[in-house]
């Protein structure tokens, strides 16, 4: 179910849904979207449907749903969520259960059912968690760079990719969630499930963390960073919530970060391209090589059936 809280009229919900008309399975992300009235937002839940809501009717249903379903008949559940109107206000993340992410658009018309579509896959071919993805986020200076979080690893995607362009080594701890700051281009925050915060500065180094901190035994399950960069917040599995200052350094940027991550960032990209292009062209020739060898034996077959007659 989805609820609507007013903290101005108490501490139970003004609107909810109705069972019948939500989610069959638990809504694991929701975010508000661009709309005129600034009551429309949008979720996903592992029943394989994304829902977009108008906060003054939840009781009637969504006011628009679509199915998570690949070209191949595939389902996907949605286990996270990304919307940001400078990246495109038509366009959603979603982070999948099968490990993989894709690329949502909605385009609404007056009077008139929506178009909706899936624009891209990630991950599919190769690069996918081994586990949801419970995080996905575009970097806030860079939008077409995305931070995704699942399994025992994080990955760098870049949009026009379908595979990551960086990855994390893997952790013996699982990764619950990750978060980039949104002051500094190459920091970004990831929690584990053995009560650690790793705090990551690929402007410094990309092989481990720079700092990591013990919040206690408890797992943690989600972060936020202050808008600032100067303060973040982890809650646990108990229900706890932990907030911390960060020091200076990870909240300033240097004056040739920004550069400095821009290329690392397109090396790596370019780098995929590459790769990618490479494994193309090897796929084709095996193919005409596969091509040119039922030819033969279609010839070799003729040539013997001729010689019997």
């Amino acid at each position: 179910m989805i609820g609507f809280w007013d903290l101005r009229k108490g501490s139970t919900p003004v609107e909810k849904s109705v069972i019948e008309q939500s989610h069959n399975d638990p809504v694991y992300d929701i975010y508000w979207i661009q709309s005129r009235t600034g009551s429309e937002f949008t979720s996903v839940s592992t029943d394989g449907y994304i829902f977009w809501w108008d906060t003054r009717k939840l009781g009637s249903g969504p006011m628009d749903k679509m199915k998570l379903q690949g070209e191949d008949g595939t389902c996907y559940g949605g286990t996270s969520l990304e919307y940001r109107t400078d990246a495109g206000a038509t366009r959603f993340l979603i982070g999948t259960e099968q490990g993989t992410m894709m690329a949502v658009e909605r385009k609404a018309k007056k009077d008139q059912e929506s178009q909706k579509s899936i624009k891209s896959m990630y991950g599919v071919e190769s690069g996918r968690h081994h586990g949801p993805v419970y995080s996905v986020e575009r970097n806030p200076l860079f939008p077409k760079f995305i931070l995704t979080v699942g399994d025992w690893a994080c990955n760098i995607w870049n949009e026009d990719i379908k595979t990551p362009i960086m990855s994390s080594p893997y952790d013996p701890a699982y990764l619950t969630c990750g978060a980039w700051s949104p002051t500094r281009p190459g920091v970004f925050f990831t929690t584990k499930k053995d009560g650690v915060m790793d705090v990551w500065d690929y402007y410094f180094k990309q092989t481990e963390p720079v700092v990591a901190f013990k919040m206690g035994e408890q797992p943690l399950t989600t972060l936020g960073v202050q808008s600032l960069g100067r303060m973040i917040a982890t809650g646990a599995q108990d229900g706890s919530c932990t907030v911390l200052q960060l020091c200076p350094s990870l909240a300033e940027p240097t004056s040739n970060e920004k550069p400095a991550i821009t290329g690392m960032f397109d090396r790596e990209m370019n780098r995929e391209k590459n790769l990618q292009t490479r494994l193309l062209a090897q796929r084709r020739a095996q193919e005409l090589k596969k091509k040119k060898k039922y030819r033969l034996r279609g010839r070799s077959s003729e040539t013997a059936k001729a010689h019997r007659g």
